[in-house]
């Protein structure tokens, strides 16, 4: 472990950054665990090895972020590579003579399988996802709240109880996402069995925090009936918004690999996908500004990924309509980063998807440039979109002009646009190089 001041700086920098969009911890509780118990360097050292996984993971994900003299000269997306590959040798050492599962064992895995997926590792990080998805499932988080807990008023065990099954919820929902990431983006078959979670989703940082309870919604099942999941609840903190649009855009997917579906199951998933877009609260909307600032970026980063997830989802249910209308296609479609079917015609099924691609171009108007590297690296990916429609609707329109002798395209400068918001992603993430891949591959 390095010094313990660099180590300080790197945990507060995960807590300013990286708790936005991996939001694991209960910050009072953690300092108190990992932090202030450890006055020197031999303290880290003689670290349980649960403990020592969880802090590495965490420095991996932060040094990214940090500004410390410690890390000159390192590109900020390298810059994590020591304390992962440590959280990997720890993570090694630990799985194999793994006997009873435990939370903190699990919030280790959880940080290194994100790491590993955003490094590019897509082998790797499937593996440990699979790790965490078994043992989410032993340690019965899916059915957490199968009995929904009474409520009661004032500070008393209760409470505590409740907190602590929040940070149940979050790791359960944590390895959800990593479940998400691993088989949409890189194609890996599912870790996590396609059954109903009975899992509250999860309340604001800031209320959880203070150990102030929240009612709560659970996601069911039937598109239909989640996308009303936070409807009336209590709870309405951005991220529980941003999971039930995750959920959408999951079955929507999920759908689209089915060799079998119905015109029927496309009303469903497109008319789920319409009413949550008319049940989002009105600083989802984008026409009347986002709001970013250093101090609530995280919540606004929810807020821009859940309208990406949205335009992603309503793409998927184009190529559903597409492939319906045609010969069986999904094989072409089950990756975000596939192609484009060939039974569909070329021109007829980019023009379809124009405004899809200029429904994310307003998007990122609204996204300022310095807090697009402050996100969940992965969201990235619905820049491009599905069978990357929004970079292959940019590349027909810039040919079109380019034919017609058009010397100031715009689809060229939005095209170049969209390259500089995955630059900044590419900045902090390696993950992002790999997506900038792809549009050195679209260049003519």
């Amino acid at each position: 472990m390095k010094g313990r001041q660099v180590t300080m700086g790197l945990v507060d920098q995960f807590f300013c950054k990286a708790q936005n969009f991996l939001p694991l911890f209960h910050r009072p509780r953690f300092y108190e665990r990992y932090v202030s118990k450890a006055q020197n360097d031999a303290d880290y050292d003689a670290m349980a090895l649960d403990a020592a996984l969880i802090l590495n993971g965490v420095l991996a994900l932060a040094a990214r972020y940090s500004t410390s003299p410690y890390f000159s000269g390192a590109e900020p997306a390298c810059r994590g590579d020591p304390f992962g590959r440590k959280a990997k040798e720890i993570y090694d050492a630990s799985v194999s003579r793994l006997e009873t599962p435990s939370l903190p064992f699990l919030q280790g895995c959880v940080l290194l399988g994100f790491y590993l997926l955003s490094s590019g590792s897509g082998i790797q990080g499937w593996l440990v996802c699979g790790t965490c998805s078994r043992i989410a499932y032993e340690m019965g988080l899916d059915t957490l709240d199968q009995q929904p807990a009474s409520s009661s008023g004032g500070q008393t065990a209760t409470d505590r109880a409740w907190t602590i099954k929040e940070e149940l919820r979050r790791a359960w929902w944590c390895v959800w996402e990593l479940e998400v990431v691993a088989s949409t983006i890189y194609r890996r078959p599912h870790t996590v069995p396609k059954v109903r979670a009975q899992v509250m989703l999860p309340v604001s940082d800031e209320a959880w925090w203070a150990d102030e309870e929240v009612p709560s919604a659970i996601i069911p099942a039937s598109p239909l009936r989640a996308w009303q999941a936070l409807r009336d609840c209590a709870n309405q903190s951005e991220r529980a918004w941003f999971l039930v649009g995750n959920y959408l855009i999951y079955c929507a997917h999920d759908m689209l690999q089915q060799s079998q579906y119905t015109p029927q199951d496309i009303q469903e998933i497109e008319t789920a996908i319409t009413g949550f877009t008319q049940l989002l609260p009105v600083q989802f909307r984008a026409s009347s500004g986002i709001v970013f600032d250093t101090k609530c970026f995280g919540k606004a980063n929810w807020i821009v990924s859940t309208l990406l997830m949205l335009q992603g989802s309503r793409i998927y249910v184009k190529l559903l309509k597409q492939c319906e209308a045609s010969d069986p296609c999904a094989d072409h479609h089950n990756g975000f980063l596939a192609s484009l079917p060939t039974p569909v015609p070329y021109e007829p099924a980019l023009l379809d998807f124009s405004c899809c691609a200029q429904g994310i171009m307003d998007i990122v108007h609204e996204w300022p440039p310095e807090f697009i590297g402050m996100n969940t690296p992965f969201i990235a990916t619905l820049l491009l979109g599905p069978a990357k429609i929004n970079l292959r609707v940019l590349q027909h329109r810039e040919s079109i002009d380019f034919r017609k002798g058009v010397a100031s395209s715009v689809a060229s400068s939005q095209k170049a646009i969209l390259k500089l918001a995955v630059e900044k992603v590419a900045r902090y993430w390696k993950f992002g190089s790999i997506l900038l891949d792809e549009f050195r591959l679209s260049d003519p």
